[in-house]
């Protein structure tokens, strides 16, 4: 998710293989709170959803292991 104010980020090689990218006017956090109430302002953090209602939650970049275990469980 990023504020809409960086328009650039819909282009940007940085999330061209991502599947959604959400904007949002105004403030972001008090929606980022709701999805995960135990997020504090940190980034980038990061939600893996797997499609069938699991979500795992990372701060910072993740590693590769964490991205290919992720991936073949979308399989």
């Amino acid at each position: 998710m990023d504020s809409e104010h960086d328009s650039a980020a819909l282009s940007s090689p940085h999330h061209r293989l991502a599947d959604r990218l959400f904007a949002f006017r105004g403030r972001s956090q008090p929606l980022q709170c709701l999805v995960n109430p135990d997020w504090r302002g940190m980034t980038p953090y990061i939600a893996y959803v797997d499609g069938k209602s699991a979500v795992r939650f990372v701060l910072g970049e993740p590693d590769d292991r964490t991205l290919v275990v992720w991936l073949q469980g979308k399989k």
